[in-house]
């Protein structure tokens, strides 16, 4: 989610910005453990979520580029079929 609202905004460096905000967050969450009952902050656990984080900023951008890409052909077939139904009811005027 991070790593979708920064692509909003930034064109550069997103990737980079969304996992130290997600690291920045589980340090935060380790922090907030240390003063929980029964449970205590781990550096073992902020690493496994980073490695979380950066499985998901990595696919959240595998997602982003196959939706431009399904974009764009999306956008080249609509050229194409706006361009058949031009030629095609310009031949049906002169048939007519």
């Amino acid at each position: 989610m991070i790593y979708w609202i920064l692509a909003c905004f930034l064109s550069k460096h997103k990737m980079i910005i969304a996992i130290f905000l997600g690291l920045l967050l589980a340090c935060a969450d380790e922090f907030h453990q240390r003063y929980s009952l029964n449970r205590g902050p781990g550096i073992f656990d902020v690493g496994i979520d980073t490695l979380g984080i950066i499985s998901g900023v990595m696919l959240a951008f595998v997602i982003g580029q196959l939706a431009k890409k399904i974009e764009s052909k999306w956008k080249k077939g609509k050229k194409i079929y706006d361009k058949f139904q031009k030629n095609n009811s310009r031949q049906n005027c002169k048939n007519g």
